[in-house]
């Protein structure tokens, strides 16, 4: 497998899901589409010229318009978030200079109107927004719903969804979505919030990321004075709010359930908050109190808060691609460690590594390169233990298959299973722990090399086949999180885990078929990995749920009766 191949591959999928994603959003503005066509035209005429540079002419364009203005888009966003304005405005320049289109230089003149309201001079802030707020852009759309925010227009708000033609399209869009249920807990209209909550929650067109669909319960919980649901969102999934965004929404519903003075004490403290969107809501809040829910006593939206809560409490346990990390992922660190020690054991292995040591006249970049091409020499692999088929080549069957299950053919090949290993590994091991994870991962990558002894292939004792790599292991870990979330759907219909699941087997679809179209790259061996995997996470799974219902039963207080 050669980078250009590789290229080829990241550089066409992108491409696809690119237009997929952008399709099942509703994007019809064939501007959008723009970068897409533009890689994948000459991704196409590349190939049709040269297949063996293709990757790297089509590579440079889709980093240039699609992976850059993307990167740095997300980042300018970010620092938003965190009021580092500087590099948000870079960011933002970044990704106009490299993508144009698309609304991409309103973000730059949001970044300004949002830097100037954070100095205090509102009315420049404003006159910005307002030039911003019919765009059609991102940008746009985030400085209607911040002027919303900032002037208290939430009436005229739901005029604008409620009085449009088609007001179902424009809820589609989860910024808007979440600023409808919003409006409606500001204005008073509780049981109108529940009710369209759990209407809307049907709208899959658009739907955003978990984060996006926990906001949208965060007003439900917060204006029906649910404080302790509250604290389950910002506990959990929603953990990554600041602490000002996390005292606002903790005292909203504190004082919808009418603990009024309480709630008014931390808005007076986030009165002086250094983020004015928060400051302003806060003195709003102390002026106009949310409306006070004792009454609300419906059977109704007593059972949507709690199908909510229940939600919140499956997707903390299952939805692992949304979660947010609490704990350090140490044993995805020592796997990673371990690969790269055997690498390097690699490089310096055999009569090159004598070499690279003792020659005085190699100049470094002379002395890694001939130590990266030792890596990918069979013989070196070989020498060091590497398994070899049929397993009557290998004197130590049992010893190669560990040993195979930690090498690598090249510096490509363990760049890309590290990767794997760092974007699976920690999802799995804040839902197992580490010792589990370590386990499973050892189980994965070195029984799938073992199977591949006694599964009958095209090798003989004419035509060997050499077996190494940690691709069963990554596979595996893929697997792993398919039984586990497999299992939690199996539990309970969820549309956050379930499309997660989704999402992973899509990923073990894309992997097969660029396994099938790749030499050298054994798919026996990843799909052993990834059955594996995926027995040992169904079981976990049911493992966990016998736990949880044990300790649930022996939490129970035993019912007394008199003799």
């Amino acid at each position: 497998m050669s980078f250009n191949w590789l290229l080829i591959w990241t550089v066409a999928i992108s491409c696809l899901f690119m237009v997929f994603s952008m399709w099942r959003s509703r994007v019809r503005q064939l501007i959008y589409y723009m970068p897409a066509a533009i890689v994948g035209g000459i991704l196409f005429l590349a190939y049709k010229r040269n297949p063996e540079t293709a990757g790297y002419y089509a590579g440079v364009v889709w980093f240039t318009i699609i992976l850059l203005p993307g990167m740095t888009a997300h980042a300018s966003s970010n620092y938003l978030a965190t009021q580092r304005y500087k590099l948000a405005y870079l960011m933002s320049l970044i990704a106009w200079i490299s993508h144009p289109w698309g609304g991409t230089k309103d973000q730059i003149r949001l970044v300004n109107a949002l830097q100037e309201l954070n100095r205090g001079r509102n009315e420049t802030a404003i006159s910005l927004l307002e030039s911003l707020r019919l765009k059609r852009s991102a940008a746009g759309r985030t400085a209607f719903i911040v002027l919303t925010k900032l002037q208290g227009r939430w009436m005229e708000f739901l005029d604008v969804i409620l009085k449009s033609p088609h007001p179902r399209k424009l809820l589609v869009d989860p910024l808007f979505r979440n600023m409808y249920l919003q409006a409606l807990g500001e204005t008073g209209q509780t049981e109108r919030l529940i009710q369209d909550f759990n209407r809307l929650s049907g709208v899959k067109a658009g739907s955003g990321s978990g984060v996006v669909q926990n906001v949208a319960r965060l007003n439900v919980a917060a204006f029906s004075g649910r404080a302790d649901l509250v604290a389950l969102l910002l506990d959990g999934p929603l953990g990554h709010f600041d602490l000002a965004t996390r005292k606002f929404w903790l005292a909203t519903a504190m004082q919808a359930a009418g603990r009024v003075n309480q709630a008014n004490i931390i808005f007076a403290e986030l009165g002086n908050a250094t983020d004015r969107q928060i400051a302003v809501a806060a003195n709003s809040r102390l002026q106009q109190p949310v409306r006070n829910v004792i009454d609300l006593s419906s059977e109704h939206i007593s059972q949507s808060l709690t199908e909510i809560e229940a939600s919140v409490d499956h997707e903390n346990r299952f939805a692992l691609i949304n979660s947010i990390a609490s704990v350090k992922p140490l044993a995805t660190y020592l796997l990673m460690f371990m690969l790269v020690v055997m690498f390097v054991f690699e490089m310096f292995h055999g009569e090159t590594g004598r070499v690279v040591l003792q020659s005085n006249t190699l100049s470094l970049i002379q002395k890694f390169g001939m130590l990266f091409e030792n890596t990918a020499n069979g013989l070196n692999l070989v020498e060091m233990g590497a398994l070899v088929l049929p397993v009557e080549l290998t004197s130590n069957p049992l010893e190669s298959v560990v040993k195979s299950a930690f090498m690598h053919l090249g510096v490509l090949h363990l760049l890309m299973n590290m990767a794997g290993l760092w974007i699976f590994g920690p999802r799995l091991e804040e839902a197992w722990g580490k010792y589990v994870t370590f386990v499973a991962y050892l189980i994965c990558a070195i029984f799938s090399v073992y199977l591949m002894t006694v599964i009958p292939l095209d090798a003989s004792l004419t035509n060997s086949v050499m077996l190494v790599g940690a691709s069963g292991g990554v596979m595996g870990l893929i697997g792993c999180l398919l039984g586990y979330l497999g299992w939690g759907q199996l539990l309970r219909r969820n549309r956050l885990v379930g499309s997660e699941f989704n999402l992973l087997f899509t990923i073990v679809i894309i992997q097969t078929i660029f396994d099938q179209s790749t030499p050298a790259i054994s798919s026996e061996c990843h799909l052993l990995g990834l059955m594996i995997g995926t027995t040992i996470g169904f079981l976990v799974g049911v493992a966990h749920s016998l736990k949880s219902r044990l300790h649930t039963f022996s939490n129970r207080k035993p019912r007394t009766k008199a003799a």
